[in-house]
């Protein structure tokens, strides 16, 4: 007589099957090119592939002011200024909890049409005071980037740049936890 898997047992191992799939598919994520359609915010954009594939992106390490937050509509236009119609490189870390790519976007820098594709994005919009260096996840960048980032960070601040010009800038995951939006 053949034993039967309880309902839960089965769902546990079918949980765990793909979540085995989902970690071998983020490990095996590779960079490629595509063209941004759709600037969502000030750090998450979509992207089609040259596979007609539309991936969206959030950007990695960086954290933009919300729609509806201070700042938010600027950053988010920064951003399209950088990117809208352009031809990027992405370089994927991964993928969240929301199915979205999180990663470095690369693009030619706008007064550079010989530079090809080096300009690290998620860094411009620290520059200029668009986004917050997301200090959460620095484990993730390589020691090189954190350094660069929240110097980028902390020269933006002192020069009241962007979001920074504001006496009292509220940080996005603060200003989610508040508007209880749990996007990210």
């Amino acid at each position: 007589m053949k034993k039967q898997l309880s309902p839960c047992y089965s769902f546990f191992l079918l949980f765990l099957m793909v979540l085995a799939n989902g970690i071998q598919a983020a490990s095996e994520i590779s960079d490629y090119e595509g063209w941004v359609i759709t600037v969502l915010s000030g750090d998450t954009v979509r992207v089609l592939d040259g596979s007609n594939r539309m991936t969206t992106v959030r950007l990695q390490s960086i954290d933009a002011p919300q729609r509806g937050q201070p700042y938010g509509e600027e950053a988010r236009k920064y951003l399209a200024s950088l990117l809208s119609g352009k031809e990027v490189k992405v370089k994927p870390i991964g993928i969240d909890d929301f199915g979205n790519t999180i990663g470095t976007i690369w693009v030619e820098p706008p007064k550079c049409r010989t530079c090809k594709k080096t300009l690290d994005v998620n860094y411009a919009l620290l520059e200029v005071g668009m986004a917050w260096w997301y200090q959460h996840f620095a484990k993730k960048q390589s020691s090189e980037n954190r350094e660069r980032y929240e110097a980028a960070q902390s020269k933006a601040k002192s020069s009241k740049l962007g979001l920074w010009a504001d006496p009292e800038p509220e940080a996005p995951w603060d200003w989610r936890a508040r508007n209880d939006d749990h996007r990210y």
